[in-house]
């Protein structure tokens, strides 16, 4: 039949192409070239921003990028055209609600969780991107304690990208196996920038509170699947693990 035939022609012609995981900084890396290659100069800080605020996936990184090279017509963007151009992604909203929890201000997480629930966001991908980002949070505060990330500058511009990277390469290779699967995948492949936000995050709870909101997701996850009975909607399994998590913010820590 037509899939025999298929088949045939594949094995005679096709050959197989392999596309390794990128990570954070190769992905910075990558935004780099691709605006060069459209005729946009960014500083690494800038191509950082452009990640933290497009996400990771390469094709919405491409259309934005080339939104960039249009709106700026060969000159060289600002931070601020960048904010103004690049489109925000989930990523984004993630890290606004986690902020607005760490920072136990209610009103604006009601606010972010009102967008989702208009926006029509899924709520096991908001739980399971909330559960990711928590994660990485924890290995800041791990490394936090272990004397890494710990006195960071105030803003990232002067210094603070410098000081994350040099603390990172500092990280020995036992501690990341502690936290972690590997380097890549671990709160050290990613870029300095989202790093040092991450971290200013952590400095804000300690460990046990972060380990408790992983249980929260943890828990709010098992209620959208149905494992656990009794739930409710998407919406009200989002409401209550805010609500969940803001109820910590009171302990702070140095």
């Amino acid at each position: 039949g037509f899939l025999e035939r298929c088949f045939t022609e594949l094995k005679r012609k096709g050959h197989v192409v392999f596309a390794p995981r990128m990570y954070d900084e190769q992905k910075v890396r990558w935004i780099i070239e691709r605006a060069r290659g459209a005729n946009v100069a960014l500083s690494h800080e800038q191509a950082e921003l452009v990640y933290a605020r497009g996400g990771a996936d390469l094709r919405h990184l491409a259309n934005e990028i080339e939104k960039l090279a249009l709106f700026c017509g060969g000159r060289e963007p600002s931070n601020e055209e960048i904010g103004l151009v690049v489109t925000s992604c989930e990523e984004e909203y993630i890290f606004d609600l986690t902020d607005a929890v760490f920072n136990g201000d209610r009103a604006a997480a009601a606010c972010l969780l009102r967008r989702a629930t208009e926006g029509d966001r899924d709520p096991h991908r908001v739980v399971a991107a909330l559960a990711s980002h928590l994660r990485t949070v924890w290995q800041a505060r791990a490394l936090i304690e272990a004397g890494y990330l710990a006195k960071l500058p105030r803003e990232y511009k002067t210094g603070g990208g410098r000081a994350v990277v040099g603390d990172l390469q500092r990280v020995p290779e036992d501690l990341i196996g502690r936290i972690a699967e590997s380097r890549e995948s671990s709160i050290a492949g990613k870029s300095p920038f989202f790093v040092y936000k991450c971290a200013r995050q952590a400095r804000r709870l300690p460990m046990k509170v972060l380990e408790r909101w992983a249980y929260y997701c943890a828990q709010a996850d098992r209620g959208l699947k149905g494992i656990r009975r009794g739930a409710g909607p998407g919406d009200i399994v989002l409401e209550r693990l805010v609500a969940d998590m803001l109820k910590e913010t009171g302990r702070r820590s140095t």
